[in-house]
């Protein structure tokens, strides 16, 4: 700690003291109870008698204030920047209590006074003179608002006494109260000998880190190394077989770095390391064994408000329950049973969760899924929609079997005999678990109504597949609900929804860019099982096979076409190869003109299909 003996004395960084208010407003009123000056605050205003740019680099200052009859002490912090700043007066002026003003003089005669004012319990004014003079004053809130009368006024005076500086603080979190205590420096840099490697368990940023945005993330380390007076951190996240997907460095003490690295105490064998420079801040909580208590989760996320980084992100499988039993049976305890009928309606996929690598691997390459449950004849039923990498798959009702059971739902997939038990995480969250002696291989899945899935459910759905070992997580794109329009793919392919000729009226493509030379129309001729494809420049025959999609060889892969029925007239043909990646979406029109609000819907279906559109016609 640096002992702020003035604030001159560190181009007055900050401190805390008062200069009567006399002759200049009023106001303000002695305060009688210390017992109401005592305790945390934080700084809304600062006045000075000249600019501070250390002062404007910050957004937020908060201070712990202890008087007594005999001396007054204020510390001063903002863990961010590392600074802890004290000022001490060590003996009250004695003026038959006229005033609340504490004085200390230095060897070479000079004064520094700190008085306190308030106008209302839940503000002090804190004000610094030398000999006599004003040149620092705060105004200080107990908690994250003032009325604006009291800040003006505060102002006004500031101005009266010729501060010229103001700096003025939107307290949009009570930071004395929920940073005081959260941040105490460490040895843990001055304890490394060369290097040191710490398991990764969660990091928290003032800018999105687009290699967390990855909807799986296994594994995370810190390399500290240090030579001399130069520290290095570098960040390694870790794909499943060792394959590395991010590699950042951070160094501190290089000619020409503003890079700050600071540790903080925390329980033994847990790091907490903050990396701070002009462009961003970072705050990483990292153990020896890659795991942390949720309690010590808990307080990472007080610790990353308070160093004002807003994007948090937590690596699977790193959390430790306090008691594991007592936590899995609280989770298990929270589940609910599914009524059918409160369920109507279309669920997107939001969080899955696997116990081995494999499927997780295939999870991650699905763009968006979701289901849809209505009654029929007062029976239920359930269908599933995925789409991945370009290609969109349905699962019918004819294919799924729907059992409900004195409020035990559990459904059956026909081809795979696979069962799943539905529970409800809340109103706006159902979960499917496949575990059962059947099925060793545990999946967890869930699916939420809306975009905005509320981080409680989304805890609960954690909580439970750690319980059941499944550490292997997905989180998916909260986007898939403004898919669930898509158009249904033709289930009969008859030869008169696709004969004869069409107009190209848009192209989506995964590999076209730029200006292409596009055929302005296709000819389907149809012959029995074979179909002939004629374009510009190109004639192509295909195969008529499953009764509604058409296949052919190019390049020695196997291609096929499905078809997609906006209107009577107007299709959408998907062209490609799942195997390959290579899609190509048509917009076909048996009219020359086409309304605009059909083209939005053919650029909706190759955005949720994430093809690119490449060509509208004019």
């Amino acid at each position: 700690m640096r002992t702020l003996f003035f604030w001159l004395s560190l181009s007055f960084f900050f401190a805390s003291i008062y200069g009567s208010p006399t002759d200049c407003n009023e106001g303000y009123h002695i305060p009688t109870d210390l017992t109401k000056v005592n305790g945390l605050w934080n700084v809304k205003v600062i006045a000075a008698f000249k600019e501070a740019e250390s002062v404007k680099v910050i957004n937020y200052l908060y201070a712990e204030v202890s008087v007594t009859e005999i001396e007054a002490n204020i510390t001063s912090s903002n863990p961010i920047y590392n600074l802890e700043l004290e000022t001490t007066r060590n003996r009250r002026i004695d003026d038959q209590k006229l005033s609340l003003s504490y004085i200390v003089r230095s060897t070479e005669g000079e004064v520094y006074t700190l008085t306190f004012w308030q106008s209302n319990p839940e503000s002090l004014i804190a004000i610094q003179d030398l000999n006599n003079e004003t040149k620092v004053a705060f105004l200080y809130s107990r908690g994250t608002s003032l009325p604006e009368s009291e800040v003006e006024h505060f102002k006004k005076w500031s101005t009266c006494k010729k501060l010229v500086f103001l700096r003025e603080f939107e307290i949009s979190v009570n930071y004395a109260l929920e940073c005081h205590g959260l941040f105490e420096h460490s040895t843990h840099l001055d304890d490394i000998v060369d290097k040191a490697t710490w398991g990764l368990v969660a990091k928290s940023s003032s800018i999105v880190d687009i290699n967390y945005l990855k909807r799986i993330l296994y594994e995370g380390k810190l390399e500290i190394s240090k030579t001399g007076d130069v520290y290095s951190v570098l960040e390694i996240l870790t794909l499943p077989g060792g394959t590395h997907l991010s590699e950042k460095k951070y160094t501190k003490g290089e000619k020409d770095s503003d890079v700050s690295i600071s540790t903080y105490k925390t329980e033994e064998g847990l790091l907490v390391l903050g990396v701070r420079s002009k462009e961003f801040r970072t705050l990483f909580l990292a153990s020896k064994s890659s795991k942390a208590k949720q309690s010590m989760l808990e307080k990472f996320e007080r610790q990353a408000q308070c160093f004002e980084t807003d994007h948090i992100y937590h690596i699977p499988g790193s959390k430790i329950p306090e008691n594991e039993k007592d936590a899995c049976t609280k989770v298990f305890d929270q589940l609910m049973p599914v009524i059918l009928k409160e369920s109507i309606g279309k669920w997107s996929l939001t969080i899955s969760a696997y116990e081995k690598k494999d499927p997780t691997l295939s999870d991650v390459l699905l763009d968006y899924a979701w289901m849809e449950i209505d009654f029929e004849n007062g029976r239920p039923h359930m269908s599933y929609v995925s789409i991945n990498e370009g290609s969109l798959f349905r699962m019918g009702r004819d294919n799924i079997e729907l059992e409900d059971t004195n409020g035990l739902v559990t459904f059956k997939d026909r081809s795979t005999s696979l069962r799943s038990t539905m529970f409800r995480v809340s109103a706006d969250c159902i979960m499917f678990s496949t575990l059962s002696h059947n099925n060793p291989d545990g999946m967890v899945f869930l699916f939420c109504r809306s975009t905005q899935v509320p981080g409680v459910d989304i805890k609960k759905f954690v909580d439970y597949a750690f319980c059941m070992k499944l550490n292997y997580i997905v989180i998916r794109k909260h986007s898939s609900l403004g898919c669930l329009d898509l158009p249904h793919e033709i289930e009969i392919l008859e030869d008169q929804k696709i004969a004869g000729k069409w107009n190209v009226v848009a192209v989506a493509s995964s590999i076209m860019t730029g200006e292409h030379d596009l055929s302005p129309e296709m000819h389907f001729n149809v012959q029995d099982e074979k179909i002939t494809i004629t374009g510009r420049n190109s004639t192509l025959t295909v195969d008529r096979k499953e009764g509604n999609r058409l296949h052919y060889t190019a390049d020695g892969a196997v291609m096929e076409f499905r078809f997609y029925e906006l209107t009577e007239g107007l299709l959408i043909a998907w062209n490609g190869s799942p195997t390959t990646h290579r899609i190509f979406l048509t917009l076909l029109s048996k009219s020359d003109r086409v309304d605009s609000a059909d083209i939005d819907r053919f650029k909706h279906f190759a955005s949720c299909l994430t093809v690119p559109v490449v060509f509208i016609k004019e």
